[in-house]
């Protein structure tokens, strides 16, 4: 008796279980849709000393949320918001800046 029910509650604990699960999956920016935000994590190591210390002088740091405000078709540079102001980035520079998506 004492194994049937513990085999009935144990099925019953994922619907009592009311915590929310977070997942991160890591992407370029360049792979942000209009819209959406991440928190920067990091740059990639083929990034140019002298790109990432600019970059990180406008406030493209780890840490910092930046959302894609502008996706043109055919290509173009993005719009991308961070700390209140809006750079546009190409594709070249983008794709080398991992970020970290939250899901809930």
């Amino acid at each position: 008796m004492d194994r049937f029910l513990f085999e009935f509650m144990h099925s019953f604990t994922g619907i009592f279980n009311t915590r929310k699960r977070v997942t991160l999956m890591a992407k370029t920016l360049w792979q942000l849709k209009c819209g959406e935000s991440a928190v920067l994590d990091s740059f990639a190591d083929d990034f140019s000393p002298d790109y990432r210390a600019r970059m990180m002088e406008l406030g493209f740091h780890s840490g910092a949320l930046v959302s894609c405000v502008v996706t043109p078709r055919m290509g173009a540079p993005k719009l991308f918001k961070v700390d209140n102001a809006v750079y546009s980035l190409e594709k070249a520079i983008a794709s080398l800046i991992t970020v970290q998506d939250r899901h809930v």
